[in-house]
């Protein structure tokens, strides 16, 4: 049962940075995607966002940190895609996730982590070179795979 829990938990994401709960939660009244960076080129005519330097998204449930994130709009200002590299950190209540690139497929509900990805629920661990979660199913596939399932005291 802990297996199923620690990959549900993957699946919903990551966080906890230096061993204190991150908080995801926006404002009151506010579901805006908040993205900062030391840079942003904004490609108008291509719908591309490059945003470099110190990126920090923050949104009603989750947190995410990265050298550089390259956003893809449709023609209808709907988010296609998300590419993070470098330093790549993302944080969901307990939960947390890093990796040295994320790419976010949103309409195949995908998830693909990179360079040695590493998702932590609670003291539990799933390690691999890419872990490809899909969103919408509950399916993750590790590869090659590691899970570490730390002992609990009382357990």
């Amino acid at each position: 049962m802990r297996v199923l829990c620690l990959l549900a938990a993957g699946l919903s994401w990551a966080a906890t940075v230096h061993g204190a709960e991150v908080e995801t939660q926006q404002p009151a009244g506010t579901n805006d995607t908040v993205i900062t960076s030391d840079q942003l080129d904004y490609d108008y005519p291509r719908a591309i966002a490059v945003f470099t330097g110190n990126v920090v998204v923050t949104d009603k449930e989750i947190k995410m940190w990265a050298d550089q994130m390259t956003v893809i709009l449709s023609t209808t200002d709907e988010v296609e895609s998300i590419t993070a590299v470098g330093n790549v950190r993302i944080a969901q209540g307990a939960r947390r996730a890093h990796c040295r690139k994320a790419i976010f497929l949103v309409s195949q509900n995908e998830v693909i982590l990179t360079g040695n990805a590493v998702i932590f629920s609670g003291s539990d661990e799933v390690h691999g070179k890419v872990i490809t979660i899909w969103t919408d199913t509950n399916h993750m596939v590790c590869e090659p795979g590691r899970l570490i399932l730390r002992t609990r005291d009382g357990a």
